[in-house]
């Protein structure tokens, strides 16, 4: 579980970076806002006091769902939109500012036992 939580600090520092140059006009500068797919803001949250104690910015995380997610950050909500799909082409041709980065995918494995 150490390990999980270290890499998904390592890849919250590597997205704010990102976000900060079009850093969301609601929040200050020691505040990271990510909003975006439920299941996925399972994961950063465990990273939220970690990186809080290590770079003195405080996570805010909130599982609004993907759609909305892409909305708040295109709109400068939020600051960083983790989402469970790839983005649409529709959606980048509104909003071509937006940076997709790939961090993971999933698979649908069966096993069994023979």
């Amino acid at each position: 579980m150490l390990l999980l939580k270290n890499k998904i600090w390592v890849i919250l520092f590597f997205f704010s970076l990102f976000s900060w140059s079009s850093h969301s006009h609601y929040l200050d500068d020691n505040t990271l806002f990510i909003v975006g797919s439920t299941s996925v803001a399972q994961l950063i949250e465990v990273t939220e006091e970690p990186f809080y104690q290590q770079d003195n910015i405080k996570v805010i995380v909130r599982p609004i769902g993907s759609d909305k997610g892409i909305i708040s950050v295109a709109e400068g909500v939020s600051n960083i939109a983790v989402i469970s799909r790839f983005l649409t082409s529709d959606e980048m041709k509104k909003w071509p500012h937006l940076q997709q980065i790939t961090i993971a995918q999933d698979a649908i494995v069966i096993c069994c036992k023979p």
